[in-house]
Parts: structure tokens; sequence; C-alpha cells
């Protein structure tokens, strides 16, 4: 199986700027809490976004009044691809790939403020914490959104997750695309076996993800039945890496997600580093769970 650096590094090399975060009305939920919590910010401040990916909350944060007063960086710790969002800040942002949240590269006490988004939990929790209390000045704030394990994002990415599986598994539909590529299969047994399939997980499979996967295996009978069997085999090779770094990506994603005594014991954690924290539930317009929120400030 795909290893985690390697999977994240793919996703966020291909340009991704989110990776949870699928209608507007979440955007823009997210969107305020990251500028209302910079508004209550000391002119100048120097912002840390830790695990941040292609710099969603850096993008958002530059969305609000008096950024050029701020100096943001951005660390992850897989290969990262942000250029994109810097624009006209060049000079106030930075970003850094493979960079360790158990091991941060900056002096202590040398940053006003400490975020993240979706990313935090995936790091060592003792580690990261003690990190960010290092880091971070007295006086400084901090916000993490974190999954939380009953909300909306994980209850989404289980069905995800769960289809891709099934097309994962042995004997399944990827596995028989590559066979078929290879020519260990004819175009009838795939077929055969492609309905078989079909039939038998009906009720779960859906049009973004088994939909796209026959259409790249259409593609690829295509391509073999012009004999062009190498281009066939890497179509499938292709699409089979991409699904495996999915999978990888969303069993990270579904192990880190925290209950609430998860939280509990987190913010226990930053207590005991000398943080005084409060913990919340963020709810969707439609009062749907979407993630915990912590904030705070450094005693000091």
């Amino acid at each position: 199986m795909m290893k985690k650096q390697q999977a994240w590094h793919q996703y966020w090399q291909q340009g991704q700027q989110q990776s949870c975060i699928a209608s507007d009305s979440e955007q823009r939920l997210v969107k305020k809490l990251w500028l209302d919590w910079q508004a209550t910010l000391p002119k100048q401040s120097t912002i840390l976004d830790l695990a941040t990916g292609n710099g969603a909350v850096i993008a958002n944060l530059l969305d609000g009044d008096k950024v050029s007063e701020h100096r943001y960086i951005g660390v992850d710790y897989a290969q990262i691809n942000p250029q994109g969002i810097i624009g006209h800040f060049e000079e106030q942002v930075t970003f850094l790939g493979e960079v360790d949240l158990a091991n941060l590269p900056f002096a202590d006490h040398s940053v006003d403020a400490v975020t993240s988004q979706f990313g935090f939990e995936y790091a060592a929790q003792n580690s990261a914490v003690s990190e960010i209390a290092r880091v971070l000045r007295n006086g400084g704030c901090f916000q993490l959104i974190i999954h939380h394990a009953n909300g909306e994002i994980v209850k989404a990415n289980k069905l995800r997750h769960n289809e891709i599986s099934l097309l994962m598994a042995s004997d399944a539909l990827i596995e028989n695309a590559q066979a078929l590529a290879a020519s260990k299969l004819s175009l009838e047994q795939i077929e055969t076996k492609a309905q078989r399939f079909i039939q038998q997980h009906q009720g779960s499979l859906s049009k973004s993800i088994t939909g796209q996967v026959l259409e790249s295996i259409n593609q690829a009978v295509l391509a073999i039945q012009q004999g062009n069997y190498s281009s066939a085999k890497s179509m499938m090779s292709l699409l089979a890496n991409k699904l495996s770094a999915e999978q990888v990506r969303l069993e990270q994603l579904l192990s880190v997600a925290k209950s609430e005594n998860d939280i509990k014991t987190l913010v226990s954690e930053l207590q005991s580093y000398g943080m005084r924290c409060h913990n919340s539930s963020v709810l969707t317009e439609d009062k749907l769970t979407f993630a915990w929120l912590i904030h705070g400030v450094k005693n000091g």
C-alpha cells in the first residue's frame, strides 16, 4: 500500500487547496472562523499555520482586513505546492514542506499565533502540543479546527472509503481492469465481471467514484481495441495509483477524527503546557456537526 506521506505529497502536488471542505457554505463557515479570529490579533503578528497543505487557512486569512500588518508561515509534513495563493503577498508569506510538526524549525517564543485546519490531528499529539507551546510567545493565540468523529465530513468520507475499498478489493473492478490491460482477461470476461460487481454492490456505488472508474476502463478498452495495450496498461496503473492514494488519505482521516473524549484529552494536554483554551462543536447552516474548534491563549 502507498505510504502516508507519499499519498499526501501526490495530492498537494496536484494543486489542490482544500482537502475536506466540499460546499460553498462550509467554505464560508471556516473563512468566517478564521477572519473573526485574526481580527483579535495584535498588529504585526507572525502567524504559523501547521499542516498547511496548499495554504487553505492562509488563503482565507489573506482576505481579511489589514493583512499587510502580519506575516504568515505555512508548514507541512508533505511536499506541497501552494504558490498559486500568494499573489501580491510574496514578501509576507512563506511555505515550508517536509516539516515534522513534532520538530518545528523555529526558535522558542518566535511566533505570535498558531493555526491549523484539519491537519494538527494527523501529528503525534503530545509532541505537537509541546512544539506549539515552545514556539508560541507568552500571550500568543492559537486556533485549531479538527475533524469531528461524528461530523458530516467523516460520515461522507466513510462512505467514500468503503466504495474505494470495494473497487480495490481482490478480483474486483480495478484488479480485473489491470488484468484486462495485461491480456490476462478478455473483453467478454471483464464485461461479465463488471456487471456482476455493479449488481452486487449497487447500493454502495456512486457516479463520482465508480462512474469515473468505469469511464476510465472504457477508455482503456478503446485503446485495447486499437491494439494499444501499453496505453491501456498505463491508464489502469495510474487509476489504481490514484485510488490507492485516496484510500490511504481517507484511512488516515477516519483514524484521526476526534471523539468528545479525545478532545477533552487534547484540551488537558494543552492546559498542561500553560494554554488557556475553549473547545466547541462547529455546526453547519443546517445545524449539522461539522468539526471541533479549539482556541485559546498561552499563559504568560
